[in-house]
């Protein structure tokens, strides 16, 4: 799944929001490596805030991670 401001696909997910790049990020789900997502380059980054944490981290420019259970994202 894209995660973007417009629909590219049509199971895409949209945010619609001017911090939301076109596209943003991608979701991806395999029983190997369970919910990954990867920051596409967005203008704006992607964080994530782990659960039982404090704080969100920004995602490395183009990085990818796994999304565990509680996990919170924030786009731009």
């Amino acid at each position: 799944f894209f995660l973007s401001r417009e629909k590219l696909r049509p199971t895409d997910i949209v945010f619609s929001h001017p911090s939301v790049s076109m596209p943003h990020a991608m979701l991806t789900a395999s029983v190997q490596e369970g919910v990954t997502l990867q920051d596409l380059m967005s203008e704006h980054g992607t964080q994530i805030k782990r659960a039982g944490r404090a704080t969100f981290e920004a995602l490395p420019e183009g990085g990818q991670l796994t999304i565990g259970h509680g996990d919170m994202l924030r786009l731009g």
